[in-house]
């Protein structure tokens, strides 16, 4: 290649020699293959990277292995309070199924 050919680049519709730094060809106004090089390039790039944030994303989410209902019951049997009231029910429902004896 000779210096000539170096600073052009040729149409693929036409097969003008257009300057370098030309982003459409002069004659037929088809984009150079350089600008379409450049586009592609950064299309890729902006994909690698979204496609990366994703899979960070979705590693670091914990994953949901219960159900709300799972998680509310866990929740319940853990408060202190609501052990309390649980136990309190019982010995309320004990005394209610025993029976009084007369009194004389």
């Amino acid at each position: 290649m000779d210096a000539a050919t170096d600073d052009n680049w040729a149409c693929p519709e036409c097969t003008l020699l257009n300057k370098l730094l030309a982003e459409a060809c002069e004659a037929c106004g088809a984009t150079s293959p350089l600008v379409l090089a450049a586009l592609a390039a950064q299309s890729e790039s902006t994909e690698r990277e979204r496609k990366d944030s994703e899979e960070s994303n979705s590693s670091s989410r914990p994953s949901r292995g219960s159900s709300m209902d799972e998680d509310y019951k866990k929740a319940v049997d853990l408060d202190p309070w609501s052990q309390a009231e649980d136990e309190w029910a019982r010995v309320e429902a004990t005394q209610a199924t025993k029976t009084t004896k007369p009194r004389k």
